[in-house]
């Protein structure tokens, strides 16, 4: 479901923001990214497949603006219970990806690639390649992981 304008530009989905709410979606096994959930040893927070929706934020490197092909951008969850364990990440040794502080580098930056090679927008597929291993972010049962594929997503607005 594409968000589109109306007028003169009517049927042409609206580009995203840096800092818009958003609802993500996999195009792979067709299900939005839900509630952050707390498990294992060290009780990380982690983005599943599950019931109730997440509201993310995708926040572009460079600061306010459209989110553009080959952006760098941060996903960060809006939920409140995570506390400042908001930033989406990956490590070598844990294969689900989990919610973290800022400020762990590279494995929380996310290069945007649209199908179109232009402007991210609302409905049309991307895939979020992660800068430090360089695979895209996946669905991985009911988390998420990075794969060497090219998994596609959607986001559509939260309102």
């Amino acid at each position: 479901m594409s968000q589109t304008t109306t007028g003169a530009n009517a049927g042409i989905a609206q580009s995203v923001h840096s800092g818009a709410s958003v609802h993500l979606k996999s195009r792979a096994v067709e299900r939005e990214v839900g509630d952050p959930q707390q498990e294992g040893v060290q009780d990380n927070w982690y983005p599943k497949f599950n019931r109730g929706l997440d509201t993310l934020k995708f926040i572009r490197s460079k600061g306010a603006g459209q989110i553009q092909n080959g952006d760098e951008i941060f996903v960060e969850t809006t939920q409140t219970k995570v506390g400042d364990y908001r930033r989406l990440t990956t490590r070598k040794e844990i294969v689900e990806l989990f919610y973290y502080r800022a400020g762990y580098g590279p494995p929380e930056t996310w290069i945007v690639e649209t199908a179109s090679g232009s402007e991210m927008r609302y409905g049309e597929p991307f895939a979020l390649r992660n800068k430090e291993w360089n695979q895209t972010l996946a669905p991985y049962g009911d988390y998420l992981t990075t794969s060497r594929g090219n998994d596609m997503w959607t986001v559509r607005p939260t309102s």
